[in-house]
This record gives structure tokens, sequence and C-alpha cells, in this order.
């Protein structure tokens, strides 16, 4: 666990996380000794006929591949369960998660569990403004030499990089905000979006920052968001009125926004609605123009099957016949067999053809092959056209006034404090709230009734209130996650005097009200309940006792979980919950005990885990006679190594390598 990650951040790079996605999706990119083939992966880019490029606009600050670096090292810290407060009857099968920690170090574990899971993300990051307490938080581990030579750059640019904490500059904040996006876009499923809220000071080093991290192409909007009509007077009598909304998308040709619920006289005549919300007949299918002929854009070029008021696609393989990469031609017979053949079968055949010359598609096969159901089919007495569904934009809603995110007067930011207070109580207990009505809004448009929401600057907990009261409206079912730092409350805080010591515990106890007040009003039956998780740092101690293990000495011979122990948790659930969400199984599933025999080991799907001491070599036995007989269906056995005596561990490493039905069961020791 903690051990290994310390290991691995003792090679780490700037580059080290991008090398890792490399080596992941093109492995034949690389030699059995790790070295990237640039000449075979460039001869591969060649062929797919992509410019090399060698100038190019780039954002620069400084800081820059220290934040690169803080992304790719693994985080030294573990998950720890409150289990008293998750055992209760309203939480203890909820699937909302609220995490008490430093972002980055929360971000780094829900990758295991919830990389490509998340289809909305939400954050409302500090603005640097100068008076809203911003400063670079960093606890830096290395002095300026030793920076520079972990990160490859001049000593002096290490020292002034180490001079950034406590700093609220332009590169202190983008510093602090690079590697989060960075593992926020990998958390983001292919048709997942993210919003993010931001004033003027920030707004467009943040838009450079999203073009670089999530790519230009997959800008979705740039919204002004209107907070207050009134507006606040500067020191040259403007009245600043609104922030901003910027939005990306994972993948923006897969991305799907919705239209929010319109009143019925509201609704313009051509607009249409099918069970993913308004369109109305957009662009042609056909491409047209100076690159329209196939000859152009020769993958865009093939038929497209239509029966029964239904569309369809031939095989891919066909699809990959039809053009010649080598000779790159086309096989027109190949075409001619295959039309005669459908049409036969009662299939008609469409083609890209513009008053009878050879034209192309707009979209690929792929994505075609995604969204056939997003295609207006109109039969005419020249023959069949294809028109895209247009979805409204973010700021054209089919309504005949200006009903768009750039306004209602819900998402006034007073609304949002009137919110709270209506909670607590407690006149300013939290300032400046997002209002409900925003957030609802925003994740009505973008998600699905069963999508999981982030949200890793939650403050006052404003986008799970959100999520229950939608959930409350419309039946769904979505889940939420939070993460918040325990940042202190000054003193003289209204907060404060009302009993609340840090912000999450305001985050926290509104959820609690908030899901009391809307089960009141509306009975309906949803999760209201959330399980709570503290990310905690491992101390100098624990580190050392650490670096010393070696096979024959425990760092604690008596209890080698009682490191972990905290206030809210025992060590052995301490370092299960760890290992739980590195392994894919989240956060809100529980492992059942499970005996072997006189141990209890924990076991969840395939996955068996040995954590606390005790193991005997009977217990070994009956774990591979349960394996050998499938009474025990597994293929991993995960231990906490210096739980395990030597001779014990080497006997268990022996037989699971040694199965007698040929079953492969994978030992996983981790430190």
């Amino acid at each position: 666990m903690l051990k290994d990650n310390l290991e691995y951040n003792k090679e780490v790079k700037p580059s080290s996380r991008d090398i890792e996605i490399l080596k992941e999706n093109f492995p034949h990119f690389f030699d059995k000794d790790g070295n990237f083939l640039f000449d075979k992966f460039k001869e591969m880019i060649e062929q797919k006929d992509i410019v090399l490029n060698k100038e190019g606009y780039e954002l620069k600050f400084l800081g820059k591949s220290y934040a690169r670096y803080l992304s790719s090292i693994k985080t030294a810290t573990y998950v720890v369960p409150h289990n008293a407060h998750n055992e209760k009857e309203e939480n203890k099968n909820s699937e909302n998660l609220y995490l008490i920690g430093d972002n980055l170090d929360a971000l780094k574990h829900l990758l295991g569990s919830y990389a490509g899971k998340i289809k909305c993300i939400y954050i409302d990051p500090p603005y640097n403004t100068g008076s809203d307490g911003f400063v670079y938080p960093d606890n830096f581990q290395f002095d300026a030499t030793q920076l520079a030579e972990v990160i490859g750059i001049e000593e002096e640019e290490a020292e002034r990089i180490l001079n950034l904490k406590g700093k609220s500059s332009h590169s202190a904040w983008l510093t602090f905000m690079y590697p989060r996006l960075i593992l926020a876009r990998e958390l983001l499923s292919d048709d997942g979006v993210i919003f993010i809220s931001i004033d003027d000071n920030e707004q467009s080093n943040l838009k450079l920052m999203c073009d670089e991290i999530f790519g230009e192409e997959n800008i979705v909007g740039n919204l002004p968001t209107i907070m207050n009509l009134k507006g606040n007077q500067d020191e040259f009598a403007f009245a600043g009125t609104h922030e901003y909304t910027i939005v990306y998308a994972k993948k923006k040709e897969n991305l799907i926004i919705l239209g929010l619920e319109l009143e019925e006289e509201d609704i313009m005549s051509n607009w249409m609605e099918d069970e993913q919300g308004f369109y109305k007949k957009g662009a042609s299918l056909i491409s047209t123009g100076q690159n329209a002929p196939r000859e152009h854009r020769p993958k865009l070029w093939f038929p497209i099957l239509y029966k029964d008021g239904r569309l369809g696609l031939p095989d891919k393989e066909l699809v990959d016949r039809l053009y010649d990469t080598i000779n790159k031609s086309f096989n027109d017979q190949i075409l001619e067999y295959y039309i005669d053949k459908m049409e036969k079968e009662g299939y008609k055949v469409i083609l890209p053809f513009v008053s009878k010359q050879k034209a192309r598609w707009r979209w690929s096969y792929g994505k075609l092959q995604r969204q056939l159901e997003e295609i207006i089919i109109t039969e005419t007495a020249n023959g069949i056209s294809l028109n895209k569904k247009q979805r409204p934009e973010l700021t054209d809603l089919p309504s005949k006034k200006l009903k768009t995110l750039l306004y209602k007067p819900e998402y006034s930011s007073g609304n949002g404090t009137t919110e709270i207070k209506s909670l607590f109580q407690v006149d300013r207990i939290f300032n400046n709230p997002k209002p409900i009505n925003l957030l609802k809004d925003l994740i009505s448009v973008s998600t699905s009734k069963d999508s999981i929401i982030l949200d890793f600057f939650s403050g006052s907990a404003t986008t799970a209130h959100a999520v229950m009261q939608l959930n409350a409206e419309d039946g769904g079912n979505r889940k939420y996650i939070l993460v918040q730092i325990p940042e202190e409350i000054a003193h003289d805080k209204p907060a404060y005097k009302a009993g609340y010591k840090t912000i999450d515990q305001i985050g926290r106890e509104r959820i609690q009200k908030a899901a009391e007040k809307i089960k009141q009003e509306t009975n309906e039956n949803i999760d209201y309940g959330f399980k709570t998780y503290s990310i905690h740092n491992a101390t100098e101690e624990l580190i050392d006792q650490l670096h010393y293990f070696d096979e024959n000495i425990s760092f604690n011979l008596n209890n080698p979980v009682s490191p972990f122990d905290t206030e809210y948790a025992q060590g052995q659930d301490v370092i299960l919950s760890t290992y739980l969400v590195l392994d894919g199984y989240g956060l809100s599933k529980q492992a059942e005990n499970y005996r072997l025999n006189t141990y209890q080991a924990k076991l969840i799907e395939n996955s068996l885990y040995i954590i606390e001491q005790g193991l005997t070599s009977s217990d070994v036995m009956e774990l591979v006679r349960k394996i050998e007989t499938l009474e025990l269906d597994i293929n991993r056995v995960v231990v906490y190594h210096p739980s395990i005596l030597f001779n014990i561990h080497h006997e268990l490493k022996k037989n699971l390598s040694n199965l007698k039905n040929n079953k492969k069961v994978e030992l996983i020791e981790r430190f």
C-alpha cells in the first residue's frame, strides 16, 4: 500500500503519467526494456496523414512541470471509514460518498474505482480574488536542489517554485488547479462533462488550461452566468453582474446535452421531443463543398442501410474492404455486389451523393454506429434524406424567450444564501453558496437518471442537495461523490459560533438537513444517506517503519495493523477500505467476513483479503481446498504482508501457484 507507492514515487518524472497512458494504449511502441520506439510511432502517425507541427500555442506558467509531477506521483495517504456514521440505518446501504481531505489525494484514490465512470463533474474552486483566502497550500518535501533534480529544471526555477507556497499569484493558482484537472479528466466517462464556476480573476487562465488538458475541440461553452442583476459596484462604478461557467466534454462527439423542462406555451413549433429531450431538424448528414468528394475523406464514404423505418450499417469489415488503404482506391465492384445483395433482401442502400456527385458523410462509421438514433429520416419522391437531430445548445434552449443557462432569477447568489440560511437558521453560515437551481439545471441537462456526479470542491454541499432534490422530482437514482478539505473556520465567523469548526462539518450537516427536508416535502423513496471517509496522511514514524520493513521483521510484532488505527475505525477497516477503492470495488460496497479454518478473511466478489494477523498453515490448507473444490470462486488473494509470518507467506505463495484444478489465483502482496 503506502510503501509500494513511496517506492514508485522515487522514480517519477513530470511526464510519467503520460508515459503510463501511452504504454497502456500503445504497448507495441515500447520494447521489452520499456524504451519508447519513437521512429515506429512517427511512422504510424505519418501513415494516418497527421501533420507534425513544430510550432504551436501553449500555456506556460511557473510551476507547470511541478504540477505535472504532482499528477504523476501516487498518494501516500490512506482511506479511513467513519464506521459509526456509515453503519447508521440511513447510510449503510447508501451509494453516496463524502470524502474529507485534500482533493488531490482523494482524486488519486477515486481513480482506482471510478476512472471513466463519472458522467458529470461540477466544481466551484477558489477564485483567487485576493480576498477569498486562496494561497498555494503545498508542503514541499524537497529543497531547491532536490526539486530541480526530480523534475529536471534549473535550480533557480526550483527556488521560485518553492516560493509559491503561501502565495496567491496566477502561477500559484494554476499550479494548484492543473494536476487536479488532469485527474478529473481521467475520472470522466467518454460522454462526460465538467462544469467549472469561475470569475474574471482566473477565467482566461482557466480557459487556456482546460484547452490544454481537455483539448480545444472539446469546449462546450463559456457561459456568462448572471448571479446578481443589481451588480456589485467596483472602484470604477461598473456593476459586475455575472460569473462564468466553463464547460468541457471528455469527448465532445459523444456528449448529449438535454433540454431543460419548459412550460408548454414556451415551446416553439419547430422543436420536437424524444426520450433524450428536445431536438429539431439539423444539417444534412451529407457533407458538401470543396473537400466533399470521397477522395478527400475516403473513410467517410460508405453505404447506410434503410428498412422498415430504421437505419443500419454494414459490417465494419466490409467498410474497410471498400477502401483499399494500400492503393488508396475504392473497390466499386464490391460495392455494386453489396448493393445488389441488400436490395434483394428488401433494404434501400443510401450513399452520400449531391447532384449525382460523390460526396461524403459528416460522421464517421464509429460515430454513426453510436448515434443512429440521432438521425432524422425523411422519405421524399426523390429518395431518402438524412439529417442530424440538432440538440439545443446550452445557450439555445427551445423557447420563445431567452430561457437559457445564462440567467434565471433562481440563479441569484442571494438565493443560495437564503437556501442555506433556511436550513441552518443561522445568518451567513457560509459565504456565497451556489444556488440549488443552478446545480439542478446543470446536472439535469448533462446526466441520465443513474449517473454519478462528482464535486471535489464541495464547500457547503449544494451539489449533494441538488442531486437529492432532482432525484425526488424525476425519480432518478443519481449518486454523488463530494470531496472537501477540513478547512478551519475563523473563530469570529457565525459558523464557528454555531459550533462548526471546519467547512466539511457544515457540508455534511447540510446534506442531512436537506435530506430531512426533501423527505418531509416529497416522501419520495430515494437515497437520502451518504457514507463518510477521511483521507489521512501517513505519519513520519509510519513511513520510517515502512522503509525499514523487510521479509523477516514486522514493524509492529504485536499488531501490524495498529499503526492505521484511528478514532473512526480500526486498522483492518482502514486498510481494507484503501484496498477496495484501489481494486475497483469503490467505497459504497462492503466486504463480507469469510472463515477459512480459524482465520476470518474478507471476501468481495472475486477477491479475498487477508489483513489481520493470525493466518495459520491450517487456514492456508483450507483456503486451497475451497478453491480446488470450487467452493470458493476467486481469482485474487490480496494480503497485507506485515501481518503474515514468513513461513506462512511462503506456504501460501507455493500452494496458490500449484492448484490441482489448474485454476489461476493471483497472490497480491502489499505493504
